[in-house]
């Protein structure tokens, strides 16, 4: 079980431009790197959220995604800000959300 699902949350999605821009804006200019929900694990080069949904937005930084069979899982950088493809294994910070009742 991973740091979300122990708290009863997820790693964090976004289902638009303003989303995307909400999360970025949690830790924008600390040079951090944090993992979010979206992997090309099941089919190379075909991104999706950890539901299966398929993004609508992908704000790839400059000459993303670049790691191939070797790099599955994204993760936002807060320095640009945009989305870089890293293996899944790198030790990250990570951003979850939860659903309140």
């Amino acid at each position: 079980m991973g740091v979300c699902e122990a708290e009863g949350a997820k790693l964090a999605l976004y289902n638009n431009e303003q989303e995307l821009s909400d999360l970025l804006s949690l830790f924008n200019n600390t040079g951090a790197l944090a993992w979010i929900g979206i992997t090309d694990l099941i089919k190379e080069g075909e991104w999706k959220f950890w539901n299966g949904k398929t993004p609508t937005i992908l704000r790839w930084a400059e000459n993303e995604p670049n790691g191939g069979v070797n790099e599955d899982c994204a993760a936002m950088n807060s320095s640009s800000p945009s989305i870089m493809d890293y293996p899944c294994a790198t030790e990250l910070w990570f951003i979850c959300q939860r659903y309140l009742p």
